[in-house]
């Protein structure tokens, strides 16, 4: 009866993933008909509650297991997964278990628990008599629907793009999966990134002899040489036009991302859908997968992503007008203060005390439509006060300015992937005009998840792989954070397991492409910049390889994050109604 259950439910699992399957390589939102995105939360309300407090009884183990129930947690089948946590166990008569987690494989997904349970953690079991209890998990097989497009970019001058200010150029998109989104239009190019960004070997091959100012000899381009030229980009289209029926309306403002330093091309992917499934932010980036040629020259893989701004189709608050009391899109940016065409007190302020012992200052950097020093003032004073009641810790006082709902989901996104530059950089918040400050569109994840080089080390918290973020330093471990956090993750425990599936799926249907592209770049098993670990670079083999990396990342991470916020709510919670 238990075995005719299981496969019942595995197949309504299976159709139910099925159904989700996510439009041409587009990232997993509702699609209107026309291929448009539908995903717009408003800022002026959150998408989840916290649920009324429960308390999940101790364990009782039995101290003499001859005394005790046997109860046993098992696999089916065994290579399919694993389980965190005793396998076996002894409870007393009448007592309860510890908590164990169905962990799938890379390869494999879960499906349910032999008694019925479509959970993967069981916080506690009580049983009469001994019992086994056995997790199902079935192959991943088969993969999303995706279409690489093919996007052309020709410079009006002919010349390589190595400068980050505009040039004029031409954009077509052919082999789109609906014919109007095959698109010929005029459009200005130009370089984007920081970290990333590099214009010593564009232009150059493997093999190529090039002079080396630096080492002031010549030397011979190598792969890792050659890859350093896979640059991102900045679109500037001619008239707004909405890139592959991707976001949720036309705009002229557009990124061809090079996810450089991620050879899954996932990490994005994976915490963009993450964050969509989370339905708090009024804003989350969409993207698609293209093959991208510049100057007929081909470039590899690439992303569009939509751009992060103040729109009504992206970031949509109210900036018109001069009135300082009005909406502010605001990244924290340590870089704003090194842009000459940025003057502080107008374009970007600081904050009194915001990391004020660390070497780099943190600029706040207003990217929203603004023109005067009384708006730049405006916010910068409410953002002091943000800034002070985050750091005295009383939820009262912080409810009062922020969102408490985006300031734990950014949190658990951040910390998930251990983010290095969270606390630097591409941090984005937005206010509304007399509303609160809200954390939106989660960005630039290409260095997360081991990848940059000192955050490889999947333990401790406050993603501390570069620039830890001090707000949420201050906030971690006050007992009502941790108590949002750990409601938060339990019930966000279902979209974690649909989202390694999905990670699973769009890797399979990628894999041709990424292929595509290390035979562009032949950069599978090499180091290919210093600064990321060669656990996920010269360790690494193949694109499979990288991927499992990611999967068993977050699968680790989240564990890891599980005991700073555990599953089981305790008598000291705020919310504990005992």
């Amino acid at each position: 009866m238990k075995k005719g259950l299981s496969l019942l439910l595995a197949l309504i699992f299976i159709l139910g993933a099925l159904a989700s399957c996510t439009p041409a390589g587009q990232t997993t939102t509702d699609k209107d008909s026309d291929g448009t995105n539908n995903y717009s939360p408003s800022i002026d309300g959150s998408d989840w509650e916290l649920p009324e407090g429960s308390v999940i009884p101790d364990p009782t183990p039995a101290k003499d297991p001859s005394t005790g129930i046997k109860i046993s947690y098992k696999c089916d089948p065994a290579i399919g997964g694993t389980i965190d946590g005793k396998a076996t166990q002894y409870i007393v008569p009448g007592g309860y278990s510890e908590t164990v987690t169905a962990v799938p494989l890379y390869g494999y997904q879960f499906v349910c628990w032999s008694d019925g349970s479509t959970a993967r953690t069981r916080p506690t079991d009580k049983v009469s008599e001994e019992t086994v209890l056995t997790a199902t998990f079935i192959p991943v097989e088969v993969p999303f629907k995706v279409t690489v497009p093919v996007v052309q970019v020709n410079t009006q001058s002919g010349n390589p793009i190595k400068s980050k200010n505009y040039e004029n150029a031409s954009i077509t998109i052919s082999g789109a999966d609906k014919e109007k989104h095959n698109i010929t239009m005029a459009t200005q190019i130009k370089g984007r990134g920081n970290s990333s960004w590099s214009t010593s070997y564009i232009g150059k091959e493997v093999g190529d002899v090039r002079w080396s100012s630096s080492r002031s000899e010549v030397h011979y381009v190598s792969q890792t040489d050659a890859y350093a030229s896979k640059n991102s980009y900045t679109l500037k289209l001619s008239e707004s036009a909405n890139l592959l029926g991707i976001g949720d309306g036309k705009n002229k403002d557009w990124i061809l991302q090079s996810n450089k330093y991620d050879i899954t091309m996932l990490r994005n992917w994976v915490m963009w859908s993450l964050a969509q499934r989370m339905g708090t932010f009024n804003f989350v980036p969409s993207c698609a997968w293209v093959h991208l040629y510049v100057n007929g020259e081909y470039r590899g893989i690439y992303m569009i992503v939509e751009k992060v701004e103040a729109a009504s189709e992206r970031v949509n608050i109210d900036d018109s007008g001069t009135d300082p009391d009005k909406g502010y899109l605001i990244e924290l940016d340590f870089r704003a203060g090194n842009d000459s065409s940025k003057k502080e007190g107008l374009d970007y302020f600081y904050i009194p005390g915001f990391h004020e012992n660390d070497s780099n200052k943190r600029e706040f950097d207003i990217l929203s439509d603004h023109s005067t020093k009384e708006e730049c003032a405006f916010i910068q004073a409410y953002m002091t006060e943000v800034h002070n009641a985050i750091v005295g810790g009383k939820k009262e006082e912080i409810e009062k300015l922020v969102d408490l709902y985006s300031m734990v989901d950014i949190f658990i996104i951040e910390e998930l992937g251990k983010d290095c530059d969270w606390g630097a950089t591409s941090f984005y918040m937005c206010k509304e005009k007399g509303g609160r400050l809200y954390f939106t569109a989660p960005w630039d994840f290409d260095f997360c998840m081991g990848s940059y080089s000192s955050g490889i080390n999947e333990e401790g918290l406050i993603s501390a792989g570069s620039y830890g973020n001090e707000w949420f330093e201050a906030l971690h471990d006050l007992p009502w954070f941790v108590e949002m956090v750990r409601a938060r993750m339990n019930a966000l425990e279902d979209d974690l397991s649909s989202l390694l599936v999905d990670l699973q799926k769009m890797a399979m249907a990628l894999k041709p492409y990424a292929d595509a592209n290390n035979e562009r770049w032949n950069i599978y098993g090499v180091g290919y910049h210093e600064y990321v670990s060669p656990q996920v670079s010269s360790l690494l083999a193949s694109y499979d390889e990288h991927v499992a990396f990611i999967y068993d990342w977050i699968l680790y991470r989240w564990d890891i994050m599980r005991t700073w916020y555990p599953q089981k709510e305790t008598p000291s919670s705020p919310f504990y109604k005992g």
